[in-house]
């Protein structure tokens, strides 16, 4: 794929699930965690935060995706978190 100037993507992780991932057995150029998730765990289960927090701050920010933003509040949680790249309809408001 490279050779095309393609890449390889994984998209929709849940941050826990991408907490825990293998890089090495599922290796891509880019990863995309789906904020409605992350919101989720922030709000339910905050002391797994740290764990996600980690994962997030290990991993390349220029290979890292925070997908589905709706609003400010992404951008926000995003932002704090170490991602430098967003998707979704808050960016095209």
């Amino acid at each position: 794929m490279h050779d095309h100037n393609l890449g390889c993507a994984l998209t929709g992780y849940d941050p826990l699930i991408y907490a825990m991932r293998d890089p090495q057995l599922f290796p891509s150029d880019f990863d995309s965690i789906d904020w409605r998730l992350l919101r989720l765990w922030e709000e339910s289960y905050p002391e797994k935060m740290d764990a996600i927090a980690h994962a997030i701050n290990a991993s390349d920010p220029a290979q890292l995706i925070l997908d589905h933003c709706d609003g400010p509040d992404a951008l926000n949680l995003g932002t704090g978190l170490g991602f430098r790249l967003f998707c979704g309809p808050a960016l095209t408001s």
